[in-house]
């Protein structure tokens, strides 16, 4: 009896720990929300070499500042920032020299109001995508194409039920499992309308159902996949990606 009461209290504390980081973050001010884009700022390493491929990029994060004249603390005016009805819900850094992983705990992570995230053409060193990811609830786009992402996608992007556009392209090392994906689709089964991802090596163990998602998107993505996976074994071997389908 005395550990079902132990047991009991403990839940309740997790469940007021919960509640009250919640509600710390749902109450954030677009003051709070500048200062978490600064932190941002100053966690990542900045490197010409990082976006080679858009001759147009330039570091945005660079003038950010949020101190300074002419409303320049205000992150609503800065590069690449999306600011409405007090609050940050887009954040546009492709092509920005940014360079290096990024923590699954940085301060990113917190801007729970974000509904556009791009972070395309930038040199993340091979990193996995932080799982972090998946704090941001509210996410409509998001963009980690051609960002040097590796490993395995973490579960936690199937959180991201309000999903609408997907884009993981041009990251050669990256891997979805079966099981993550399904989640995902079946997470944003009302939602999702486009999805981006050819090079991904899919592990399926079974036959799966998506329901209310579109049939000919389905197939398209799968044999898209399919086409990417044999292509990568057998005319790129240093990245020798396993691709298994079991039709049960």
């Amino acid at each position: 009896m005395a550990k079902t009461v132990q047991v009991f209290i403990l839940i309740l504390v997790l469940h007021v720990l919960e509640s009250a980081l919640a509600n710390k973050f749902s109450s954030l001010s677009l003051a709070d929300e500048c200062s978490l884009l600064f932190q941002f700022k100053e966690s990542v390493s900045i490197n010409k070499s990082a976006s080679i491929y858009d001759s147009r990029a330039y570091p945005k994060v660079a003038s950010w500042n949020l101190n300074g004249s002419d409303g320049a603390g205000n992150c609503c005016l800065w590069d690449g920032v999306e600011c409405r009805l007090g609050h940050v819900i887009g954040l546009d850094l492709s092509s920005s020299f940014l360079y290096g992983p990024i923590s699954s705990n940085n301060s990113l992570f917190n801007l729970i109001h974000l509904r556009t995230l791009n972070l395309a053409n930038n040199d993340f060193r091979s990193s996995q995508i932080p799982s972090g990811i998946g704090r941001l609830s509210q996410l409509i786009n998001l963009n980690l194409s051609n960002s040097f992402f590796s490993g395995k996608v973490p579960k936690q992007i199937s959180y991201l039920g309000n999903l609408v556009s997907l884009d993981l392209t041009e990251n050669y090392k990256l891997m979805l499992q079966g099981s993550v994906f399904q989640n995902l689709v079946q997470n944003t089964s009302k939602t999702l309308r486009e999805v981006e991802g050819y090079v991904f090596a899919l592990y399926f163990g079974c036959v799966y159902t998506f329901p209310s998602f579109s049939s000919f998107l389905l197939v398209f993505v799968l044999l898209k996949n399919i086409l990417w996976s044999y292509f990568l074994i057998f005319e790129r071997p240093s990245y020798s990606y396993i691709f298994k389908y079991t039709n049960k």
